[in-house]
């Protein structure tokens, strides 16, 4: 028998279920995605399975990320962007509110518009390489 693939949604552990009226499915233990039921020619179960499996190398994501499908409390904090300020009280020059560099730095953190901006970006660039590998050259 063929092993079976992770999910190709959510990268979970599949596991093949008997079914009670003798159909049989693989359904992902963690997000609960499954084949349709089989009921006979269940040898197909397993390559049914893996055959959604997506390429080495691709995760499948939306198209847009909300506050709503959980992603903004996911990722809120998780970026920083770090900026170099002159320092206001030697105006560079050096001093001790500055330690000498003349300078302060700072993390500021990415706003959530900025991170689906960039989201959205990668989805384009993403589906537009895809169609074009798709299409003959």
């Amino acid at each position: 028998m063929s092993e079976l693939k992770p999910c190709p949604f959510c990268g979970g552990k599949p596991a093949r279920q008997e079914l009670e009226d003798g159909g049989q499915v693989i359904e992902c233990s963690s997000c609960l995605a499954s084949t349709p039921i089989h009921y006979d020619r269940c040898e197909n179960l397993v390559s049914s399975w893996n055959r959604r499996s997506l390429p080495e190398g691709m995760a499948l994501v939306p198209r847009s990320i909300t506050a709503e499908t959980g992603h903004k409390a996911g990722m809120i904090g998780d970026f920083h962007e770090t900026i170099t300020l002159e320092c206001r009280h030697c105006e560079g020059e050096g001093c001790e509110e500055c330690h000498g560099t003349g300078q302060h730095r700072r993390n500021i953190p990415v706003s959530w518009t900025t991170i689906k901006a960039i989201h959205r970006r990668i989805v384009e660039l993403s589906e537009a390489h895809q169609d074009k590998e798709v299409q003959p050259s």
